[in-house]
């Protein structure tokens, strides 16, 4: 059973990082290349990385194959709206109000949630019921 859970967390944690990735390379293609403002960048980026994560998440971390999609949709999104609030809102906070480069505040963030949080809630909460 550990091995299994073992195996789940190392799955979820390079699906964070490839998410991140993405978000990542968006955030900076539009700020950079594209010379959009770094909220607007950093959200775009958080959105398409939150697709990424559910996506790979639900078929590869997780396995489900539920029988109600409706239902863990919503769930996924009830937690990645709020995980989406606090991440662009953190990145503004720190970059406007602590000075940091909004980069360097897109890792703080990420690692904090992605580490820390996402894990958890989607273990124990999103893909509770259907887990195999």
């Amino acid at each position: 059973m550990k091995k299994r859970l073992s195996k789940r967390f190392i799955k979820s944690q390079i699906n964070s990082a490839i998410s991140t990735l993405l978000d990542f390379c968006v955030t900076i293609f539009l700020t950079e290349y594209i010379g959009v403002w770094y909220v607007l960048s950093s959200a775009t980026g958080t959105f398409l990385g939150g697709c990424c994560n559910y996506t790979l998440g639900r078929h590869w971390v997780f396995g489900v194959i539920p029988a109600n999609r409706i239902k863990l949709l919503f769930r996924y999104l009830f937690f990645w709206i709020i995980n989406f609030t606090i991440n662009v809102s953190s990145v503004f906070l720190l970059t406007n109000y602590l000075n940091f480069n909004y980069m360097f505040s897109k890792v703080i963030v990420a690692i904090v949630f992605g580490v820390f949080v996402n894990y958890y809630l989607q273990k124990k909460i999103v893909y509770k019921v259907q887990i195999a």
